[in-house]
Order: C-alpha cells, then structure tokens, then sequence
C-alpha cells in the first residue's frame, strides 16, 4: 500500500507525489526521480470511494493516474502488483 496526495491534473491525467513519510530519497539533494512508463490498472481509494483508474507512470516519488478526476492534495491510497 503506498499513500500519495495529488500534485497536479490535467484533464483526466493525474500527477501523485508518495506521503512524506515513504519517500526513499533524501529531499536534501536535487534529485529528480526516474519515470518508468507502465500500464495497468490499480485500486484507488480516494476518500472512501473505491476507484480503478490506470497508470500511466511510475517512480521512487510518485506516480501518474489517468481517468481519475480528484481535488489537488487529496490523500489517496493506491494498490497495484499485489501492493
């Protein structure tokens, strides 16, 4: 399980950054995350509501949603690959 807030949209894309607490890179250096495109859907509980949309990206700091319509800052818990 990993919780994220929403860092942007753009229509029904999605930009997340992971809660502060799981990042696993020091916020210390200018460091900006790989992203790996990938496919699939993920769970993707937003406020108690059950959603499944796909993912489009995925790196150490975040991730990028597509078909999911959320306010920016909203907490979201996401399961993918059996995570």
């Amino acid at each position: 399980m990993a919780r994220a807030r929403l860092a942007g949209s753009d229509g029904s894309l999605h930009g997340l950054d992971n809660d502060k607490d799981q990042v696993i890179f020091d916020k210390e250096f200018n460091y900006h995350s790989v992203r790996v495109p990938c496919k699939g859907e993920v769970d993707a509980s937003v406020e108690g509501s059950l959603h499944r949309p796909r993912l489009v990206n995925l790196s150490p700091g975040g991730a990028q949603l597509e078909g999911l319509r959320v306010r920016v800052g909203t907490l979201m818990t996401l399961r993918f690959g059996g995570v």
